[in-house]
C-alpha cells in the first residue's frame, strides 16, 4: 500500500478509472480514447488508474490466446499504455498494479514501471490518497485493485435484489478496510456499481421535550466516518464480452455482459456531492 497527498481545487471532478486492458483485441479503445479526451478538456478534471493497465498474458501462459492480442509481448503492452496516457499524465492522482500486471511479478513489477514511464506516483495494489486543499485536508480516499479470488455477484432471482445484493457485497468487501475514508473504491471485477451514503437512516434521540429524531451525518473528513456514511465504488472495465469472429476468455468462461466505463466522482466546495456511473 502507498500513502499520497494530493492536492486539488475546491471545485472539480476525478475520473476513477481502470483494468484497460491494453493490447488485448477486447479492450475498447474508442472508451478508452473517450476518457481520456474527457479529462484533458478541463484542467480542473484528475484521475486515477485502478490496475490492469495491459493484458500482461505471455505466451507461455494458460491463458495466452493469439486471437485475441494484439501485442503479444508485456514491456511492448506497458510502453503502449504509457503513449497512451501520456496526454494526461500531469493530472493523475496514482496509478495501482491490478492482478494481470502482478502475474508477471517475476520478470519485474509492469505497473511501477507504467507509472515510472509517466512519471506518476505508483500506489502498489493499493493506495490511501489524502485530498487537501492548501492547508485544509478535504477526504480521504481508499482504493484498491480487488480481491485475487472471488467476484461481486449474486444468484437472486430479481434484478433489483441482484443489483442491492452487489451493492451490499461490495461494501462488506471495503467497510474493515479503513476506518477514515469518505471514499472507498475496487476494481477487478469489471462491474460499474455505487453504494452512495445512507443519508436518510433515521434515529431517535431524547430531549427534554421527549423524543427527537434525527438522520445519519457526519464529516467526510473525520477520524472514523461511520460506514454508512461513506461512498463505494466498483470503477467498472474497458474490456468487451464479444467481438465478431473471436472468443476471448470472459465468453468462454460464460461471464454476463457488464457495462464499459469508469466512475466519476465530483467535487464542490471541498465536497463529494455525487459520484457518478459513466458507461461508454
Amino acid at each position: 500500500m502507498q500513502r499520497i497527498s494530493y492536492e486539488i481545487p475546491l471545485d472539480c471532478e476525478i475520473v476513477a478509472m481502470g483494468d484497460t486492458h491494453i493490447a488485448s483485441v477486447m479492450a475498447h479503445r474508442s472508451g478508452i480514447a473517450k476518457a481520456i479526451d474527457y479529462i484533458q478538456a478541463d484542467p480542473h478534471r484528475y484521475w486515477l488508474h485502478m490496475g490492469d493497465w495491459i493484458e500482461a498474458i505471455a505466451t507461455d501462459d494458460i491463458r495466452y490466446d493469439s486471437d485475441t492480442t494484439q501485442q503479444p509481448i508485456p514491456l511492448k503492452q506497458a510502453a503502449e499504455a504509457i503513449a497512451l496516457f501520456s496526454p494526461i499524465r500531469d493530472r493523475c492522482i496514482v496509478g495501482l498494479q491490478g492482478n494481470h500486471e502482478r502475474k508477471l511479478h517475476r520478470y519485474g513489477d509492469l505497473a511501477a514501471h507504467i507509472c515510472a514511464g509517466l512519471g506518476v506516483k505508483y500506489g502498489t495494489y493499493s493506495a490511501r490518497v489524502i485530498f487537501a486543499n492548501g492547508n485544509k485536508t478535504l477526504f480521504r480516499l481508499f482504493a484498491w485493485h480487488g480481491p485475487t479470488r472471488g467476484s461481486i455477484s449474486s444468484n437472486a432471482k430479481d434484478w433489483q435484489q441482484r443489483q442491492g445484493n452487489m451493492r451490499a457485497a461490495l461494501k462488506m468487501k471495503l467497510q474493515y478496510k479503513w476506518g477514515d475514508c469518505a471514499v472507498m473504491l475496487m476494481g477487478h471485477v469489471h462491474k460499474l456499481i455505487v453504494v452512495p451514503p445512507t443519508t436518510d437512516q433515521l434515529y431517535l434521540s431524547d430531549s427534554v421535550k421527549g423524543p427527537k429524531q434525527g438522520y445519519l451525518s457526519g464529516r467526510q473528513d473525520g477520524v472514523f466516518i461511520d460506514p454508512d456514511l461513506r461512498w463505494y465504488g466498483c470503477t467498472g472495465a474497458f474490456l468487451k464480452l464479444y467481438e465478431d469472429g473471436i472468443s476471448g476468455y470472459a465468453e468462454i468462461a460464460g461471464y454476463d455482459p457488464v457495462e464499459l466505463g469508469y466512475l466519476l466522482i465530483k467535487i464542490q466546495g471541498g465536497n463529494i456531492i455525487d459520484i457518478e456511473r459513466k458507461v461508454i
